[in-house]
């Protein structure tokens, strides 16, 4: 306890070097805590998006409308009841900012989930009913009385709406927002005007194995059958399993780019402690021969300065983990990117701060034990 309170007076004696030696690790620390924060958010939502589009589901996927009905039915002769099958149609549309036409089953393969009403009927598709299922955004923006059973113009054409969907339904793989999206049936799609696409047109088609255990197998013979009918197409195959494992090894490579960064300026930071010390020992050399004349003995001394370290470390890493947080929570406000505080995240950041502190104390540490009592009562 007495050589804490000597270290804080010994600091605080030199507040404004000490500062300075601070700031490195605030630095660091606010670097490591911040890019952690965003690359776990980053992450989870990556997963979530995965996980809703579902480890047992293969999506073929094309921007240019080059799948068709033809695609889905060869794919659903190739593997008959070994899976389940759904076709959709982006449609560009300037009447509501994400409009798809979509098979019934689509809603059940992205275990899309309804705030009110219900979700596209196999009736609805044989019979081409002009009905439509809204995000949750789209139907605030109908007024206050609720969108259930109003109309909603698509084109030239009025669409009954007849669900609206959660908003916790969203995902970047299935769709860029599903708050601001419209479903209508797949089979009223085709003649929507002006936005009608070529008949049997589609942009995606999920496959969805009955077995978890057949997902591979079943994406293979998917490729098999887009590169028979499609061959010259823009279509891509996208497996939520190959996926996970691909975005896993680019957060892998983007968390140790960050890891770096922040181990650099930490670096720096430590720096920073090593020559404020090293001043330290000079400045002190007299008071360091006087204590060792008295009885102190090295380790004591070497203890006293290393203790220094620790308390600028310290210092450092509560006011790095403060500024990171206040970071970090910038960003998301700035730019909506998701982010996710870890509490291991933090512990990281200071236990770095506060070995990085030690390490840096350590050289004037066993510098200043080192003196020779006699020659240090020499300086004046």
């Amino acid at each position: 306890m007495i050589l804490l309170r000597h270290a804080f007076k010994s600091l605080s004696q030199q507040r404004f070097r000490s500062l300075l030696s601070i700031l490195g690790i605030v630095f660091g620390v606010a670097a490591l805590v911040a890019m952690l924060a965003v690359g776990e958010g980053a992450k989870r939502q990556t997963l979530k998006e995965i996980n809703r589009l579902g480890v047992q589901n293969t999506l073929l996927r094309s921007e240019s409308g080059a799948l068709s009905i033809r695609t889905l039915e060869a794919v659903s002769s190739a593997l008959g009841d070994a899976a389940l099958y759904s076709g959709a149609l982006k449609i560009e549309s300037t009447d509501v900012p994400h409009l798809m036409g979509v098979s019934p089953s689509y809603g059940v393969l992205f275990h899309l989930s309804l705030y009110k009403g219900r979700w596209l009927s196999p009736l609805d598709e044989v019979s081409r009913a002009q009905v439509v299922v809204i995000g949750k955004d789209l139907a605030q923006t109908l007024g206050p009385k609720g969108a259930l059973g109003r109309s909603l113009t698509l084109g030239s054409e009025k669409f009954v709406i007849i669900g609206v969907l959660d908003e916790e339904t969203e995902g970047a793989l299935i769709h860029q927002d599903l708050r601001q999206a419209a479903f209508i049936p797949l089979s009223a799609a085709g003649g929507l005007k002006p936005y009608g696409q070529e008949a049997g047109a589609l942009t995606e088609i999920v496959v969805q194995a009955k077995n978890e255990g057949d997902a591979a197998a079943v994406a293979e013979v998917a490729r098999a059958v887009l590169k028979r009918t499609a061959p010259k197409s823009d279509a891509a195959v996208v497996v939520a399993e190959e996926l996970r494992r691909q975005r896993s090894k680019t957060q892998l490579t983007f968390n140790i780019v960050l890891a770096s960064v922040a181990a650099v300026t930490l670096l720096v930071g430590g720096i920073g402690i090593v020559n404020v010390m090293l001043a330290s020992v000079v400045e002190r050399t007299r008071e360091i021969g006087v204590r060792r004349a008295v009885g102190a003995t090295q380790k004591l001394i070497a203890r006293q300065f290393l203790l220094e370290a620790l308390v600028l470390g310290s210092a450092g890493a509560i006011g790095g983990v403060a500024v990171g947080l206040l970071l970090a929570f910038s960003i998301r406000f700035a730019t909506h990117v998701p982010l996710f505080v870890t509490w291991w995240s933090v512990a990281l950041a200071v236990l770095l701060a506060l070995g990085v502190s030690a390490l840096a104390g350590l050289y004037p540490a066993v510098r200043a034990a080192k003196l020779n009592p006699v020659e240090a009562l020499r300086v004046n």
